[in-house]
């Protein structure tokens, strides 16, 4: 008793996406390749104009993310309130990778094969401008934006920028105008790399396949546990990320200079 807890990062990425199961361990889905359009208004009597539609086979493979740290018998026994920190503290570490993994994955070896990777690339040039860019990248591309994903500290930059009478152009400190730009919410993740951002269709071009839930495991099976009176404690989950639709996400970086265009200057 007493353990005081260390402050847990906030996890946002995994809400953003369509949840998702599978039995299996991959997630095959068939995805629109090339669509050549070519219907045409036609005269009576003549050939209609050929129209054509390919498609791609894509797979997501079930990844697994664990890890475990020892634990002796007695301490567990004598203690059983350590049993459950250390349970919840097991799963924070598999949900804070989980996070990191669904954005940033780079799809080799055990790795997830990310948002970001996937997404298309936008350069800008003030913050406020870029990511409104990049919303109508999203939108050409036919697809609605659900969120923008973005470091904390540039969303405080965002929220900071002033006028060159030291007005704040975004928010009144006295009357907060939430977390949004342009109409969209701002989800803040310390998963996202500082001075990067993420537009997309989340709730659409994206979703996560848990195959097996995260779960915490006890053995004294392992080594030499049994002699020693030891056990190892296990936390271990299973899933695949399908991103469906590549060009509904768009990630940028921010420039390096102000934070959003400064009026009268």
């Amino acid at each position: 008793p007493g353990i005081v807890i260390a402050p847990d990062r906030e996890l946002v990425v995994r809400d953003l996406l369509l949840p998702g199961r599978t039995t299996s361990n991959s997630v095959e889905y068939v995805r629109e390749d090339v669509f050549t359009n070519n219907a045409a208004a036609v005269a009576e009597g003549t050939q209609k104009p050929e129209s054509n539609i390919t498609f791609e086979l894509a797979n997501a493979g079930v990844k697994t993310i664990a890890h475990w740290i020892p634990a002796s018998k007695q301490i567990l026994d004598d203690a059983p309130q350590l049993q459950t920190y250390i349970d919840m503290r097991m799963l924070y570490g598999l949900k804070l990778v989980e996070d990191q993994q669904i954005l940033l994955g780079d799809g080799t070896g055990a790795n997830m094969l990310g948002i970001i990777p996937q997404a298309r690339n936008k350069d800008g040039d003030t913050m406020i401008d870029v990511v409104r860019h990049a919303l109508l990248q999203v939108r050409l591309s036919l697809y609605r934006p659900s969120a923008i994903v973005m470091h904390p500290e540039e969303w405080e930059q965002i929220e900071l920028t002033k006028d060159k009478n030291g007005t704040y152009i975004w928010s009144n400190p006295t009357l907060y105008n939430g977390k949004n730009l342009w109409g969209y919410p701002v989800v803040e993740s310390m998963a996202m790399a500082q001075g990067d951002f993420l537009v997309g269709a989340f709730n659409a071009g994206a979703q996560l396949f848990d195959r097996e839930d995260a779960t915490v495991e006890i053995s004294a099976e392992d080594r030499d546990n049994f002699i020693k009176n030891m056990l190892t404690i296990r936390a271990e989950e299973r899933a695949a990320l399908a991103v469906y639709r590549p060009a509904s996400f768009v990630h940028g970086t921010f420039p390096t200079t102000t934070a959003a265009p400064v009026s009268g200057e």
